[in-house]
Parts: C-alpha cells; sequence; structure tokens
C-alpha cells in the first residue's frame, strides 16, 4: 500500500507499540485502522470466527472457522499489505501472560477491546505493571447503539484511582444484553476509528508536542439514537 496519504500527519512514522486484547467487534476494526497507521500491533484472542460474528466484526465471508487473529492477519495482509507489523497471539489475556513492554524511545499502548470485565482487568494491570510512565490504556465498551471510550496515561494517577475505583466492576454488575443488541459494524467501526484517533493524538502529544496540546478525554460517551456526545476531562 502507498503510505505517501499518511506522510504529513504528525505521527507517522513514529515507533509505537499496541497491545490488544481481543479480536472481536471492536479489535477486528481497531487492529485495521492502526495497521493502517501503521503502527506495531500485538493482539491476542483465542476464539474463532463464527458466521453470527460476520455481522459486527471485520472479517471474510470465507474466514468463518479460523482463528480471530489468523482472519484478522489474513485481512490485513489483503487490504493494508505493507507498512505495518502484527503479530497475533492466539491466547487469553491472563496473569501470567508476558506482554510486549519493552521499548527504546517509544510509547506502549495497551488497549482493552474485550465484552468481559475479568479480562479487562486483567489488561489494566498490565498497563499498570509497566514502568513506563508514557504508557496509555484504552479501554472501548460497545452496545449496539451507545459506546463509550476511556483513555489513561501512566502519570494521571487522578483518572488511574477513579476508573478503579468507579469503573472497573465486577461481570456480575453487569446488565447482560441479548447478543444481536451487542454491536453492529458501523457502530463497531465507529468505535475502532474513535479509540485510533485518540490514540494517533496521544502519539502527537507524547513525540511533537511534549505536552497535551491535542486533546484526549478520559471518558467519551456516545449515543447514536440521540445523537449525542459527551466528554469528561477534569475529575
Amino acid at each position: 500500500m502507498n503510505r505517501n496519504r499518511f506522510k504529513d500527519a504528525i505521527w507517522y512514522g513514529k515507533y509505537v507499540r499496541v497491545n490488544i486484547g481481543g479480536a472481536g467487534g471492536i479489535g477486528s476494526w481497531l487492529a485495521f485502522f492502526l495497521a493502517k497507521a501503521g503502527f506495531e500491533i500485538t493482539q491476542y484472542d483465542f476464539d474463532t470466527v463464527e458466521e453470527h460474528n460476520l455481522g459486527g466484526q471485520l472479517f471474510f465471508a470465507d474466514s468463518i472457522g479460523e482463528l480471530k487473529t489468523v482472519a484478522v492477519e489474513n485481512l490485513l495482509s489483503e487490504f493494508v499489505r505493507t507498512g505495518y507489523r502484527y503479530n497475533g497471539r492466539i491466547s487469553k489475556i491472563e496473569p501470567n501472560t508476558t506482554l510486549k513492554t519493552y521499548m527504546h524511545n517509544g510509547m506502549p499502548i495497551y488497549v482493552s477491546a474485550f465484552d468481559n470485565m475479568e479480562a479487562r482487568k486483567v489488561m489494566f494491570n498490565k498497563f499498570l505493571e509497566d514502568s513506563d510512565q508514557n504508557a496509555l490504556f484504552v479501554d472501548g465498551r460497545l452496545l449496539m447503539e451507545q459506546m463509550r471510550i476511556y483513555v489513561i496515561k501512566k502519570n494521571q494517577s487522578d483518572r488511574i484511582l477513579n476508573y478503579i475505583d468507579k469503573h472497573l466492576f465486577d461481570d456480575s454488575e453487569v446488565e447482560e444484553a441479548p447478543c444481536t443488541m451487542k454491536q453492529v459494524s458501523h457502530s463497531a467501526a465507529m468505535i475502532a476509528s474513535h479509540m485510533t484517533a485518540f490514540i494517533t493524538n496521544s502519539v502527537a502529544n507524547h513525540f511533537v508536542w511534549k505536552d497535551n496540546v491535542f486533546k484526549v478525554p478520559y471518558i467519551w460517551d456516545y449515543v447514536i439514537p440521540t445523537n449525542c456526545v459527551t466528554e469528561t476531562y477534569d475529575l
């Protein structure tokens, strides 16, 4: 793929490693957008593509039965082709899972693209364990017509404490929605595109501005039927 289209973006060519937990509704689209942005991606999922996944997740119809990380890799090789690095890990994110963290003058990013709180907690703990104060955590939560994104840097102790106290609850506290109400392709693409925008803004702030010139919210909410956006910056 010709990457000249991105050459004037201030985040273009910056060395960024993104660990994505989950390759489903959010994760498949997010890997696609981040690969186009030229980032290095390591994605963790152990599930396979099923026919009903095609309604909300970014896979070829021929990918049914494939491991999701394999299906994402095949998609990227066809539509993105060059200028990115993708490593699909066929595994759960568990407390003993080792994620790639060491980087020289880079920016480690941890993304929760899960549909359950247990895995989300594990990914958040992996972010907390990283000693790099520039580490970034991004959490996407999605229903068919509602979406929420959290963005936290390692040095933002107020956001970390608020997230743990108010937003990192147990799966038993989550109201279960019918499977068909959890996501559709346009909402999955929408949340993934905004997560990509918040990541590229964070990368630009870190590498170029050395300050928070580009605004990145702590919490971003969007409801499709009312076209209502709510952004939280200060606690």
